[in-house]
């Protein structure tokens, strides 16, 4: 009885993982009829005539970070928010902001939302200061004088970057070790309350910032007003 190339292949995991022996036999799944086969791995190596095509129904999607941010981006204007009313920065804009930080990386994910709403943010956060214009060095030096009370494992503050400053209390940022990765955690240092955060990544942390559309909500989750 034919079976379908998804069962074929777990049928073949099932019985043969793992196999790690250089030269051992390559088993084959038929994708016409089903059949399992085998052939020496190094002539399937070698046979130019054989192909990897990618799986039209994979069982595991790649983590893409990109798309989320997006679409996080999209269902909020699809909400009611004005396009218009939100303004992308450039990546001129986007590496002046991070050498105004003294920061000469800046994540690609970081990147990719400044270019839907890092020069002019809207709503997006209300009642916190975000973007290429209002996170500057200034911020950068009040959170770093935060962290100088608190306990923390950063080994040299002036290495992180800034992503928000909410009332002059609590501060968004990207650990200098992580400029380098594309979709690295956010974390969080309020006065009085120490460091927390690390359990949302950007792309996650800019959908946890999404405005309600009669409302804005801070990047912080509080909404614009005073402490307290």
């Amino acid at each position: 009885m034919p079976i379908d190339y998804s069962e074929a292949l777990e049928l073949v995991r099932a019985r043969f993982e793992p196999v790690c022996a250089v030269g051992a036999p390559a088993t084959v799944a038929y994708k016409a009829d089903g059949r399992i086969g085998f052939l020496p791995s190094v002539e399937v190596a070698m046979d130019d005539t054989i192909r990897i095509r990618p799986n039209p129904n994979p069982t595991v999607v790649p983590d893409r970070w990109d798309e989320r941010i997006r679409a996080t981006f999209e269902a909020v204007i699809a909400e009611g928010l004005r396009r218009d009313s939100v303004r992308g920065a450039s990546d001129d804009q986007i590496d002046r902001f991070a050498a105004e930080q003294g920061v000469g990386e800046v994540p690609a994910a970081v990147r990719a939302v400044l270019r839907l709403v890092g020069d002019r943010p809207g709503r997006w956060f209300a009642g916190t200061a975000f973007g290429v214009h209002d996170v500057d060095s200034s911020a950068k030096r009040h959170a770093v004088a935060l962290l100088a009370d608190v306990e923390h494992l950063l080994r040299d503050p002036e290495d992180m970057l800034v992503l928000s400053a909410h009332q002059g209390y609590v501060y968004q940022f990207i650990y200098g070790n992580d400029l380098t990765r594309d979709d690295p955690p956010v974390w969080e240092i309020e006065e009085g309350a120490g460091i927390n955060g690390g359990r949302k990544r950007v792309s996650q942390w800019f959908d946890a910032t999404r405005p309600g559309v009669c409302g804005g909500i801070s990047s912080t989750g509080r909404r614009g007003g005073s402490r307290g």
